[in-house]
């Protein structure tokens, strides 16, 4: 997963001339095959005698797929190099959020193995811009980077070969494998189409802003990146040692809306000051850190919510539900960052209020998503759904939300 991380955001490594015209394409054409693995993956893992043999050519065809992007000259080859990545990826992101969701099922420390694992996607992540900066300041030519990038599979491909000769856990069960999705799942869906688009379009798009907006070197924008995603890092490895003692829907509830609050800081700044401005370049690195702090917990946290919410029927999130929910994820990151990409073509002060907006959506999804159980009314009369843990974060989001249309406007 630290491999995925580092693949996926690798993207200040391309030159910015071809970034500033096709980079929404490339992030589509990726997505396009993370969207295919995705759906395929989950119900192959399902019927799947041993997921470890699918994980480790999934991971081999990663490795590859990455290293051999900086010898392609070709934008057909790199294409088809991008769709097979993200191909792989969407089936090792659902393989191993269901794995770790089967082998840690009904241990208190479920929450933390799986933001753990998230964890090492955001630290590869956060390591795939400081090899971009380190390749600059050598002299070397960015694209470099994806080398390192499928080196980072290797140790990876070595575990998955020692597990493929034991037997593995099951994923799924052939007497759910027709049944209709639930309402659990969809909404969990819609809400990672929200927020994998999100935090695939700011850490694509946050360096060209610093550069074309914030007028500073590409190298600086590079390292604003870093700092956006090493956050993310840390706040998933905050997730991991506190979300086992805490109210974990709470928790989420809380990063989403320092999430809004912490994106409408960023446009106030960056709109408010002048570029040059010293206080500005502070206030900026603050609030984009702030901002991937409050998203880093958010993908492993609506999986781990979407789960308790059927362990109350008996169900599981198995191959087939996580294949749809990151099905979802694929088409955000399809998307929005094509959305992003449009408006900061137009004007490059729209990229935070497209932000906002989105961000407030998100949130009102997982809230309105909060009241989903089995029997919602019941269960508040009883007071085991306090409807004001719910209300309260709605009414929130719904101010943010007019604030961002009101920005855009």
């Amino acid at each position: 997963h630290a491999g995925s991380g580092q693949a996926r955001s690798t993207s200040p490594s391309w030159p910015s001339a071809r970034r500033s015209r096709c980079s929404g394409s490339l992030f589509s054409i990726r997505a396009s095959g993370y969207l295919l693995g995705a759906t395929v993956g989950g119900r192959v893992l399902d019927r799947s005698p041993n997921p470890a043999r699918l994980l480790l050519v999934s991971t081999g065809c990663s490795a590859f797929s990455t290293a051999l992007l900086p010898q392609l000259r070709s934008v057909v080859l790199v294409n088809a190099s991008l769709l097979c990545q993200g191909g792989v990826m969407g089936l090792l992101d659902t393989g191993g959020n269901v794995l770790m969701l089967t082998v840690w099922r009904g241990s208190r420390h479920v929450n933390a193995a799986v933001h753990g694992f998230h964890f090492l996607f955001g630290l590869g992540a956060f390591l795939a811009p400081v090899f971009v900066s380190t390749c600059l300041r050598f002299g070397l030519e960015a694209m470099q980077a994806w080398v390192v990038a499928g080196l980072s599979f290797v140790p990876a491909c070595l575990g998955l070969m020692l597990l493929v000769l034991q037997p593995q856990p099951k994923t799924g069960s052939q007497a759910g494998a027709d049944s209709p999705l639930g309402s659990i799942v969809l909404i969990t869906g819609a809400f990672l189409f929200a927020y994998v688009g999100l935090e695939v379009a700011f850490g694509g798009y946050i360096d060209a802003f610093a550069v074309r907006h914030l007028q500073v070197s590409p190298l600086a924008g590079a390292s604003l990146t870093s700092v956006y995603w090493g956050a993310l890092c840390i706040s998933r490895l905050a997730a991991t040692l506190l979300t086992p003692y805490v109210n974990h829907l709470r928790y989420i509830q809380l990063h989403l809306l320092l999430a809004c609050v912490s994106m409408a800081a960023f446009g106030v700044v960056s709109w408010s000051q002048p570029v040059d401005s010293t206080p500005l370049a502070q206030s900026v690195i603050l609030f984009t850190f702030l901002y991937g702090f409050a998203l880093g917990p958010l993908f492993p946290g609506a999986l781990l919510v979407a789960e308790e919410k059927l362990a109350v029927t008996k169900e599981t999130l198995d191959g087939r539900a996580a294949g749809f929910t990151v099905a979802c994820a694929a088409l955000g990151e399809m998307c929005l960052p094509l959305l992003t990409g449009f408006f900061f073509a137009q004007e490059a002060t729209s990229f935070a209020p497209v932000q906002l907006v989105v961000c407030c959506l998100a949130g009102i999804i997982f809230a309105l998503g909060s009241l989903v159980t089995v029997n919602a009314t019941t269960a508040w009369l009883s007071g085991e759904l306090p409807l004001s843990d719910c209300l309260w974060f709605v009414v929130a989001c719904c101010c943010c939300c007019v604030f961002a249309c009101a920005c855009v406007l």
